[in-house]
This record gives C-alpha cells, sequence and structure tokens, in this order.
C-alpha cells in the first residue's frame, strides 16, 4: 500500500506535466477565442461546476472516511455511494439545463451547457470509483487519470483551433474524459473490491440508507459546496454584471494564478484517508506527529507558490 508522500508524489507530478500541457493550450485558446467567446467558455465550465456540487454533495468524503475506517465494507459503500450518485446526476443534470433554458441563454452557450453539463453527470459517477481507490491509498492511478484528462483537454483544444470550432466542441472534454475514466477506474477498483455488481447495488438500494448518506455527508457538503461556490460565482455574477468580453478577460488573467493552486489540493487529498484511518483506530499521536510534519511541509512551500501567482 502506497505511503502519503508518494501519493503525493504521483499527484504532483501528475499535475506539474499536466499543467505545463494545459499552460501551452490555454495561451493559444486565448489568443483564438479572444476575450467574448473565453467569456462564454468560462462562463459555462461555472455554470455546470456549481451544479456539479450538488452531484458530489460531500458525499465522496464521508464515504473514504468510511472505508477508510473499514475496509471490509468497502464493496456496500461503494454500491449505496454509486446508487445515490446515479439518482443526483439525472436530477442535476436535467436542473441545470432547465434554468439555462429558463435564463434565456444564447443559443451557443445553451448547447455549450448541455454538453458540459452532461460531461459533469457523468464525472458524478466517477466519484464511487475514486472513493475506493483514494480509501485505499491507491493514488498512483487517479494521478494517471488526471494526466490523461489533461491530455485530452489539450488535445482537444488544439482540434478545436484547427478545426475553426466553437465552445460546444471544447467542451466535449469532459464528456470524453468521463467515458474514459469510467471504464478504467471499474477495472482498478476490483484489486480492491472485486468486480462491481452496479446493477444489484442499486436495486438493493435503502431508502433510508439514502437519507443516513445525505444526513451524514451534509457538513462535508457544506465544506466542498463553499469552497466550489467562492471558487467559481465570481465568473457568474461579473458575466452578468459586465457581460462576456469584461469575463473573459478577467479569466485569461486569473488563469496563472488558478493553475499554480493545485498543491494544497493534492496534499489534503492524499493525507484524508490516512486521517480517516488514524482517527478510526484511535492513534491521535500519529495524526499529530504526521499534521505537524505536512504543516511545516506545506510552510515551506507557501512562500514559492504566493511568488509565483503574484
Amino acid at each position: 500500500m502506497a505511503t502519503p508522500s508518494k501519493n503525493i508524489l504521483w499527484l504532483s507530478v501528475s499535475r506539474v506535466f499536466s499543467l505545463g500541457l494545459l499552460f501551452l493550450a490555454y495561451t493559444q485558446l486565448f489568443r483564438y477565442l479572444g476575450p467574448e467567446q473565453s467569456g462564454q467558455f468560462q462562463f459555462v465550465l461555472s455554470y455546470v461546476t456549481l451544479f456539479g456540487v450538488v452531484i458530489d454533495f460531500g458525499i465522496q468524503q464521508y464515504i473514504i472516511k468510511k472505508i477508510s475506517e473499514d475496509r471490509s465494507k468497502a464493496k456496500q459503500y461503494f454500491h449505496s455511494f454509486l446508487a445515490v450518485e446515479v439518482v443526483l446526476a439525472i436530477l442535476v443534470y436535467g436542473a441545470m439545463v432547465g434554468v439555462a433554458f429558463w435564463n434565456g441563454y444564447e443559443p451557443i452557450v445553451l448547447k455549450a451547457i448541455m454538453v458540459a453539463g452532461l460531461g459533469v453527470a457523468l464525472h458524478g459517477l466517477i466519484y464511487p470509483f475514486l472513493a475506493v481507490i483514494t480509501a485505499f491509498y491507491d493514488l498512483k492511478k487517479a494521478a494517471l487519470l488526471n494526466f490523461i484528462s489533461s491530455v485530452i483537454n489539450v488535445g482537444i483544444i488544439f482540434l478545436t483551433i484547427w478545426l475553426n470550432g466553437s465552445i460546444v466542441m471544447l467542451v466535449t472534454q469532459q464528456v470524453v474524459y468521463a467515458l474514459l475514466a469510467l471504464v478504467m477506474y471499474y477495472h482498478y477498483v476490483q484489486a480492491h473490491i472485486g468486480k462491481p455488481e452496479i446493477l444489484k447495488g442499486i436495486a438493493t438500494l435503502r431508502p433510508g440508507l439514502i437519507k443516513q448518506i445525505l444526513k451524514a455527508s451534509l457538513p462535508f457538503a457544506l465544506l466542498v459546496g463553499f469552497s466550489t461556490i467562492y471558487n467559481r460565482i465570481d465568473i457568474i455574477i461579473i458575466s452578468q454584471m459586465l457581460g462576456y468580453t469584461q469575463t473573459g478577460l478577467y479569466t485569461a488573467a486569473y488563469k496563472f494564478f488558478d493553475l499554480l493552486g493545485f498543491f494544497p489540493a493534492v496534499v489534503s487529498h492524499a493525507l484524508y484517508p490516512v486521517f480517516a484511518t488514524l482517527m478510526a483506530t484511535n492513534q491521535i499521536s500519529a495524526v499529530r506527529e504526521t499534521l505537524e510534519r505536512y504543516l511545516r511541509f506545506m510552510a515551506a512551500v507557501a512562500l514559492p507558490m504566493a511568488t509565483g501567482g503574484m
């Protein structure tokens, strides 16, 4: 089983290579789209991401915690989580498209929301698989999928530029990646929980269990929800107040800093299941020691990151 340090290393290496590719691609993309279309593109991404918060609802963090505490129940938690995600994905996709129709967005924006929203809904089905991978500290596979996601993103960006495509073509990246990730994660989780019995798991799900999971996940939902809203709501507000052109200029300037902010998320993602396991076995001293070690580490890298974002 991989250590937290190795998981952080794999995730960091994956993100560094990915960010190099994305930086090159986005510099060309902003030039190709111009301020107005860039604003439309970023608005669509922010719009569907905000709805995507409801699909997750913090359940992923709760399930990671429960599996980390008792891995013998991993398959049961996986099936329950997947069944809930299927329901939420369908409801949320209908809501995001319905609200877009109601608000009368431009046809190109509406089409992009429909495609990107489908990608977000499919991505919601990935969360149960990722929860298992994370709880078993198998984040090397998640790092590989992160890199593949960036390669697909970059490939579609340059394909869109080459074919003189629109923002609708750009957002197909989310659908392509989600489908590929579902296939790969389906095989990855079998090393930990055996072959998933998806239809059986959905059929045997009890309404009471859904209510219990949603209730237990509420604190995590608030944390994840506020974080996502904080990072995305500015695009929605600027689009409504100043229009797509100003939104495009704003996002072009902000993108570089946004790309640098990956490292704290990598560390927290790798450490969370470790802390859950240690807390479940009442190893408080080990929790304190691990936390102090990584806090010193994060303090050491904070200044270079802050300098790079200036």
